[in-house]
C-alpha cells in the first residue's frame, strides 16, 4: 500500500452533483485504507475564502477528476479548474457522465472513462 496518498481534485457542474457523490461512494474503500484523498468543492465550509481554497487544493492534487458532462463542459468553474490543472501538468481523467459529444478543445487528448469492451468511452 502506498504511503502516500494519492490526491484527487473533483470539478463537475453542480447539476452532476449526485453524480459526484456516486463516485464518492465508489472511491470510499481506497480512502478508508489510506490510499487516495478526494477533494470537491463541496468540502468548504462557511467563511472559506472560496477562489483560496480551491486554488490550495488544486496545487496540491495529483489527479483531476473532470466528470464530463454538457453541463460540466459549458461550465466556467469547470473549465477554469481544468485549464488550471493542464497548465501545471496535473494528470487529467474525465469521467463520462452523459452521452453527449464529451470532446472539448482541452481534453480531446486524454482517454475519457468508463469504456465499454470495444473501447469507447461509456457514460456511467
Amino acid at each position: 500500500m502506498n504511503s502516500t496518498p494519492i490526491k484527487l481534485f473533483v470539478t463537475y457542474a453542480y447539476e452532476d452533483a449526485e453524480h459526484k457523490q456516486t463516485l464518492e461512494t465508489h472511491l470510499a474503500v481506497m480512502k478508508q485504507n489510506g490510499e487516495i484523498q478526494t477533494w470537491a468543492d463541496n468540502e468548504m465550509e462557511s467563511g472559506d475564502a472560496w477562489r483560496e481554497k480551491i486554488d490550495e487544493n488544486l496545487n496540491t492534487c495529483d489527479l483531476l477528476l473532470y466528470l464530463t458532462s454538457t453541463r460540466s463542459l459549458v461550465s466556467k468553474a469547470c473549465n477554469e479548474e481544468l485549464a488550471q490543472a493542464l497548465n501545471k501538468d496535473i494528470t487529467v481523467i474525465p469521467i463520462l457522465l452523459d452521452h453527449r459529444n464529451p470532446r472539448s478543445r482541452r481534453i480531446s487528448d486524454v482517454q475519457i472513462l468508463p469504456r465499454d469492451e470495444m473501447g469507447n468511452p461509456k457514460p456511467i
